[in-house]
């Protein structure tokens, strides 16, 4: 991103899917240990780290400004920490931690300044139990937003994979394919297909990454394979509860892969889609997941489509309120191998938050961190109620393969 710039139609389309109703910031969630001198972390103490780490990140003083029928980069000479760096209070129920997260996620971002924000999760007891970044979605993607982490918090040595970058399908026409689907309504709509509105509902989730490691390879699959196929039982749970036929046979998951060349700066978004058909139909788990490897891989061998033009983001922006290509999304991003803190104070667990938005009200997210993997169920509320269902499938779904999951907000110190 350059200062006076317009932004790529692939940023300008977050911005226009936002203007439509929904929130298009991603995030990441930072579960906090109990700080080393036995004292709560201090408001003002954060705000003077931020201000002091912001003018090493560019992409902190990022923002946007209207130019004609788009947008363009602007920079802030300044960022003011009291405007970033806001304060919440939580409860002390078992689930307080992502109830907090959730109602923080609601509100968009403030276009007049740089597109972050950093949320601090107060307990009752005045502990600061966990840190909530916000970033806006044309800003940074999945991989982007872990790199902004290291501009505030102190992450050491480290060795995070590379992202698995995705071949780009040459020629315009030849790339238009799979996007003039979703623009023209294809496929099957699942009944939970329905327009996504602010309000937020969040699971946390935590696993072991080298059990996740060792069941995918055993069983020739990858992680996101694992996920995918728990996403399907997830749904299948989902559909039961409320007494609906499986069906359509498959479903349908957008994958986000990486676009990002080895040694490219990780700003910005540099990321596609890969649709996954995922055998819904399917009751064993073990055919299940071999299945979707199967169709994983054939996704993956194709290359992708060119990112759009203007014209066919804003019919795409449009589009997502009724499209019937994809049913469900799912992020999976590398995060950092070693233990992370914050001014001093232990990030005992690190997770991800995705996006919502159309007509696709559930999405997964997962990021390994230190040797774990956290896994966040992100759904709109209203569209959603009975998220529960959805997540006591999709954890039964890898307790199947061999893998066990357990309520990451509930991991949460007692300060």
């Amino acid at each position: 991103m350059t200062l006076g710039t317009r932004l790529r139609p692939e940023d300008e389309a977050n911005l226009l899917v936002e203007d439509r109703g929904a929130p298009m910031h991603i995030a990441a969630l930072a579960v906090l240990g109990a700080p080393p001198d036995g004292r709560p972390l201090d408001v003002g103490a954060v705000r003077r780290l931020v201000a002091d780490r912001v003018p090493s990140a560019p992409a902190l003083r990022s923002g946007v400004v209207r130019s004609g029928r788009g947008w363009r980069w602007s920079e802030a000479p300044s960022v003011d920490p009291v405007e970033h760096v806001v304060v919440r209070r939580i409860g002390e129920e078992d689930d307080a931690l992502a109830a907090a997260a959730a109602l923080a996620l609601e509100a968009p971002l403030d276009r007049s300044r740089p597109l972050w924000q950093l949320v601090l999760l107060i307990e009752p007891s005045g502990a600061c139990a966990g840190l909530l970044l916000r970033i806006h979605h044309a800003l940074a993607d999945g991989g982007a937003a872990v790199a902004l982490l290291g501009s505030l918090f102190e992450l050491g040595e480290q060795t995070a994979a590379t992202p698995r970058r995705t071949r780009v399908r040459r020629g315009v026409l030849r790339g238009l394919g799979q996007d003039l689907r979703m623009l023209l309504g294809a496929g099957d709509a699942l009944p939970v297909d329905v327009p996504v509105g602010r309000r937020r509902r969040l699971v946390l989730l935590h696993a072991d990454l080298e059990d996740c490691r060792l069941v995918a390879r055993a069983a020739g699959a990858r992680i996101d394979d694992l996920l995918l196929a728990a996403a399907a039982e997830g749904m299948r749970a989902l559909l039961r509860a409320r007494g609906l036929p499986i069906r359509p046979a498959t479903l349908r998951v957008s994958v986000a892969a990486s676009l990002r060349p080895p040694g490219a700066a990780a700003a910005g978004n540099r990321s596609a889609t890969v649709v996954v058909p995922v055998p819904l139909d399917e009751a064993d788990p073990i055919r299940r997941l071999r299945r979707t490897a199967d169709a994983d891989a054939a996704a993956r061998a194709m290359p992708l489509p060119r990112p759009m033009g203007r014209v066919l983001q804003r019919w795409t922006a449009r589009a997502m309120f009724r499209q019937r290509l994809v049913h469900l999304l799912l992020t999976n991003v590398p995060g950092p191998p070693t233990a992370a803190r914050f001014a001093g104070v232990p990030v005992l667990e690190l997770l991800p938050v995705p996006v919502v938005q159309g007509d696709l009200p559930i999405a997964v997210g997962a990021l390994s961190y230190a040797g774990g993997f956290g896994i966040t169920l992100l759904a709109d509320r209203d569209a959603v109620p009975d998220l529960e269902v959805f997540e006591e499938g999709f954890r039964a779904g890898l307790a199947a393969l061999g893998v066990d999951t357990e309520v990451a907000a509930r991991r949460r110190p007692v300060h």
